[in-house]
């Protein structure tokens, strides 16, 4: 994947999001599958993704981040973010995903806030 006319370590910063909405999209959108759906998507993906480890991020308990696993759902709907990790001065990990278009960012953000707003105010009204 190409990152636009950026370096791998200086992506454009309007194209960057956090693991934490990273994860929180792929938590809502696990949360969506229907009762035993999410076992049978997990077994037809090429290769098939570990059912348990899906339950385990879908229901918040890992133990520390995945954002391999992060990237690897977030693709399997369609956004082919590439991760990228940076480390601070006290020496922790950050990862962040780097959208390879605004268009694709643009739609991400807008199925989010869709999330959002349906979350705030279920009736629709």
């Amino acid at each position: 994947m190409q990152l636009s006319s950026f370096h791998r370590a200086f992506p454009s910063p309007h194209l960057l999001v956090p693991y934490s909405e990273g994860l929180r999209f792929v938590q809502i959108a696990l949360r969506s599958f229907p009762h035993g759906g999410l076992k049978e998507w997990a077994a037809t993906r090429k290769p098939a993704i570990n059912y348990s480890m899906l339950v385990t991020l879908k229901n918040n308990k890992l133990r520390k981040p995945a954002p391999l696993l992060v990237q690897r759902i977030l693709k399997e709907f369609d956004f082919p973010a590439e991760l990228i990790g940076t480390d601070s001065v006290d020496n922790e990990r950050h990862y962040k995903f780097v959208f390879p278009n605004q268009e694709l960012l643009d739609l991400f953000n807008a199925q989010l806030a869709q999330h959002d707003n349906s979350t705030n105010n279920p009736e629709g009204a």
